[in-house]
Formats: C-alpha cells, sequence, structure tokens
C-alpha cells in the first residue's frame, strides 16, 4: 500500500501541468483510465495492439498437429498466457473445467512459464514458455479451439492471435475481451466466473469444430494491423 501511494504521487507530479497524452489499449481501459485523478484534464486515445498477421495466420493443419504430435482423432484445446501462476489468469480453474468436459479424445496443451498441477485424468502438455511467435501460430493452428479463463484482461491479444489463425476461442466476457473478440459460432463469451458456461462452450465448440472464415480473418487484419495502427497513431500525432 505505501508502494502504491509513493507510485501514485510520483506519476502525478510528473504529469502534472503538462500536455501528457495517454493511449489505451481498449474502451474499457480507456473508461478506467478516465476514473484516475493522475489522468485528470488529460486526453485519452484507444488504440488496439497491432498483429504480425504474416506470422498469425492459417497454415497446413495436418502439418501443425504432426508437429506438436497430435493425432487425426484428438480434440485438442490450447491455453496458455506468460506466467500459468498468475491468479488473473486463473489456467489451474480452467483445466479443472477442461477435466469435467465430455468428449472422447481430448487433448490439453499449455503454453506459458512456472509449473501447476493438472487434474487427474486430464491429458495434459505443458509445452513451457513459447517464445518465437511462429511456433505460437503453429500451436494455434494445431488446436481445435483456444480457451482462456483470465479473470481480467485489458485486451486480450491471445484470443486475437488464435482467431487469425482460423482457430475458435472461448472465455469471459470481461475487460477488454469483447472488443477483441469477434461475434460470430467462432467465439463464445461467457458471464464472469460462469463456470458451467465456460464448460458447455467448450462442449459445443468441439461437438462442431467451427473454423474462423476468410471474411473474419479480414477484419481482424482491418482492425489489428501494423499498418491500421500506426495510420492511427499518426492521426494522434497530427492532432497534438
Amino acid at each position: 500500500m505505501i508502494f502504491a501511494r509513493d507510485e501514485f504521487r510520483r506519476k502525478a507530479k510528473a504529469y502534472r501541468g503538462r500536455p501528457v497524452h495517454f493511449i489505451a489499449n481498449s474502451g474499457w481501459l480507456e473508461r478506467i483510465a478516465r476514473l484516475s485523478k493522475i489522468t485528470d484534464g488529460c486526453d485519452v486515445s484507444i488504440l488496439p495492439p497491432p498483429v504480425d498477421f504474416a506470422v498469425f495466420r492459417p497454415l497446413d493443419r495436418a502439418l501443425c498437429r504432426r508437429t506438436f504430435g497430435f493425432r487425426q482423432e484428438h480434440l485438442v484445446v490450447a491455453t496458455g498466457c506468460a506466467s500459468l501462476t498468475d491468479k488473473n489468469k486463473d489456467t489451474p480453474s480452467l483445466l479443472k473445467i477442461l477435466a469435467s468436459v465430455k468428449a472422447a479424445h481430448l487433448k490439453v496443451i499449455v503454453f506459458g512459464e512456472g509449473t501447476i498441477v493438472a487434474p487427474e485424468g486430464l491429458d495434459v502438455t505443458f509445452t513451457g514458455p513459447i517464445n518465437s511467435r511462429e511456433k505460437a501460430a503453429q500451436l494455434y493452428n494445431a488446436a481445435d479451439l483456444f480457451v482462456s479463463a483470465s479473470k481480467m484482461e485489458s485486451y486480450g491479444l491471445t484470443f486475437v492471435e488464435a482467431l487469425s489463425c482460423g482457430t475458435p476461442v472461448v472465455g469471459y466476457r470481461i475487460g477488454g475481451i469483447p472488443e477483441a473478440v469477434l461475434e460470430g459460432p467462432f467465439s463464445r463469451l461467457c458471464p464472469p466466473g460462469d463456470v458451467s458456461a465456460i464448460r458447455e462452450a467448450v462442449e459445443e465448440m468441439l461437438s462442431s469444430l467451427p473454423r474462423v472464415p476468410k471474411t473474419a480473418i479480414r477484419e481482424l487484419v482491418e482492425r489489428n494491423s501494423a499498418l491500421s495502427v500506426a495510420e492511427k497513431l499518426g492521426k494522434i500525432y497530427q492532432a497534438l
């Protein structure tokens, strides 16, 4: 608490009397920023994070699945984050949900730093951190579904990466995730904390195995490409 108070004072002093312009990566974060006394009187713009669509794109799925050792009959659910022990990401709780999913040949692959215990009976592969974007794109392509039970996301970049590879997603309707995820039969966002809704969404997706259509991927490119983000940033600079 003492450190937080000192940090607040430091920032308030640094920004006071200066023409500071804040940039948030989602409307949700922009609304949170405007509640802070630090941003009082300052402008706040929204700029989504860029995605390298030359890397995160649909690839040869059969080849990607062989790369990770998945068999044709496997129903592959991918999940992951920077740190598996991050309480906000709540990966251990997600694995408990997946352990209750009714689906034959279910295979779960988890990426990220740290060590957590998998529920008994759940077929889980922990890859550790994936530092290569190319490897991450292969994993998304190999999966039938990407799922996250994160309790707090300012945007939800992993959802965009998965969708851009053609892989449907399931998660909570929380934070900036609804702004990152496109609506459609290839995405399901559930009420925050609703474990049953997550499980049912996963089972529904695995029963129908939808893929993200090219039209939706083009929409992602128009919104999150480096060129699009750079143009929006340029307009902010011009306005200043």
